[in-house]
């Protein structure tokens, strides 16, 4: 029977055991070139080295692999590796992340997938990947597009910024990290070019080992290559006011030289009433481009600074089209929604933006004896007269937290 005579039961049939660990059917050309459908190849699209078994599966799967037999190599687009290192609150269960023993051996394996654009480290230390791990990734996958390293302690920020400048193509750049403090001068790393295709840069702080990252050192390198960024996220809300204030000005200089950003989300760092900033720490005004604005607190941690210095930046940005505003309580708040903000003179400032058509806010942990989001509806409403008449103001709750 001719293959396109066969039923659909039979391809999936087929193409079930194609994706099985079985080498003999996996490195069967004929299999891979004529029975392979179009609507299947997403199977092979990501990889996941997760546990042990992820990494024994992937090696089983590749036994026998050349370049010239490996068919759906080339409809692999991710690779996801993750390690059990990281001391991080975000991971719950490190006993399931895998130790690298197969590593040499993996690496081996992965010139079969060079078509690979998405690359995404988890938990990884890299003090042990450095040596094998690092070299490779970074002559195998040189057309990565979109790097996301995630939960990684970085001692050197010049590590981190050597292995940056080896993806040419990088266009989406996710890091969510802890350390990267050093005292050296910028101009050690002057010399590394970041490629001109980012658009989209992610940096969030988070606390790994009892340490919390230090963009400062970054910041400075960025400003160095002015990225010709349309997405910027930036999550200081783990920094305490000691721990900020050194990278303070480092972080307004980077803003100060942006220019296309059109959709900015920011979470400051925590600082109490009594600290406020000298400088206007969100000028976002010569953002020309700026569309969207996402501004993400806790209110009881940080209340009047960084609000104060939001609604003058916004007054200036007159194409600014959305603002939306995500506030979390803590269980033992004592800051009501009614305290946040300055409403009257908010209200006044949003009302004189021609573009704006919507102003969202997402509230988290407002469920309480005395407050609930119906509630909080109508309080918002009743402190912005303004945007509730021109139909722009909505409220939601947030069930899960922005980490």
């Amino acid at each position: 029977m001719l293959h396109s005579q066969l039923p659909n039961e039979t391809w999936d049939t087929i193409i079930d055991f194609l994706h099985s660990d079985h080498p003999s059917l996996v490195v069967c050309s004929l299999v891979c070139r004529s029975w392979l459908p179009t609507s299947r190849y997403h199977l092979f699209e990501r990889i996941v080295l997760r546990s042990q078994h992820n990494q024994q599966k992937f090696l089983r799967s590749t036994t026998g692999m050349t370049l010239q037999n490996c068919t759906f190599g080339g409809y692999t687009h991710r690779l996801e590796m993750y390690g059990n290192c990281a001391k991080s609150p975000w991971v719950p269960d490190r006993t399931t992340l895998f130790p690298w023993d197969l590593c040499e051996a993996i690496i081996s394996r992965l010139p079969l997938f060079s078509a690979i654009t998405s690359l995404h480290l988890s938990g990884i230390n890299w003090d042990q990947m450095h040596a094998i791990v690092v070299p490779s990734v970074m002559s195998i996958f040189w057309n990565i597009t979109e790097l996301d390293l995630t939960d990684m302690l970085w001692e050197d920020p010049v590590c981190l910024i050597e292995f940056l400048v080896a993806f040419p193509m990088l266009e989406q750049l996710r890091i969510c990290a802890g350390g990267l403090t050093t005292n050296d001068s910028p101009e050690r790393v002057a010399c590394y070019k970041l490629g001109t295709r980012l658009r989209r840069l992610v940096l969030k702080a988070i606390l790994i080992e009892s340490r919390v990252a230090n963009f400062g050192y970054l910041f400075k390198w960025l400003l160095m290559q002015r990225p010709p960024l349309d997405y910027l996220e930036i999550d200081m809300s783990f920094h305490s006011p000691m721990v900020f204030s050194g990278g303070l000005a480092d972080y307004i200089g980077f803003i100060r030289n942006l220019r296309d950003v059109r959709h900015f989300v920011v979470a400051p760092p925590q600082m109490e009433r009594s600290i406020t900033p000298s400088q206007p720490v969100l000028d976002l005004s010569h953002w020309t481009n700026l569309r969207v604005l996402h501004y993400r607190q806790y209110p009881s941690d940080v209340l009047y600074p960084w609000q104060h210095h939001l609604q003058q930046s916004i007054s200036k940005i007159q194409q600014l089209q959305e603002l939306r505003i995500q506030l979390s309580f803590g269980l033992y708040d004592s800051t009501s929604l009614n305290a946040v903000f300055h409403w009257e003179e908010l209200d006044n400032v949003l009302s004189n933006l021609p573009n704006l058509n919507v102003v969202q806010f997402a509230l988290k942990g407002i469920e309480s004896e005395t407050a609930d989001l119906k509630g909080e509806k109508r309080l918002l409403s009743y402190k912005l007269p303004r945007c509730t008449s021109r139909g722009i103001l909505s409220v939601t709750e947030v069930v899960d937290d922005y980490v």
